[in-house]
């Protein structure tokens, strides 16, 4: 609940530090993960990144309604049209931390790779027999 705080609204609109954004809480997610829940690291990762997400997005989209409620039109290409920057925000959050993880999986050693990701990674060994 800190993080957020340390984060302010606007400067999560600029894309490229929403790219930081996604990279510093990925990181924070991953080690509380490891910390908290070794034995089950690879989903609880994603669910801690999520988590941490979830109250800058929350305040992120709330402004954007504010902004929306102010203006009296409503149509599709005009709701695409006011909501681009956000879209730009959530593919950037993305691949910061798609980033994260492909840095990680890298990094570390292979079996050590497939035994932290085991379980989004089953499928694919499961694929090739």
């Amino acid at each position: 609940m800190v993080l957020e705080q340390l984060v302010k609204v606007r400067w999560l609109e600029k894309k490229e530090h929403s790219f930081l954004i996604g990279m510093v809480y990925t990181i924070v997610g991953m080690l509380s993960a490891y910390l908290v829940f070794s034995a089950s690291f690879d989903l609880m990762s994603f669910a801690f990144t999520s988590i941490l997400l979830i109250p800058s997005l929350a305040m992120l989209l709330k402004l954007e309604e504010n902004i929306e409620i102010r203006e009296r039109k409503l149509s599709l290409p005009m709701l695409f049209k006011d909501h681009w920057d956000i879209f730009k925000v959530y593919l950037s959050l993305f691949l910061g931390i798609f980033f994260v993880y492909a840095a990680v999986a890298f990094i570390i050693p292979t079996a050590s790779s497939e035994q932290l990701f085991r379980t989004q990674l089953a499928p694919i060994f499961g694929l090739r027999g």
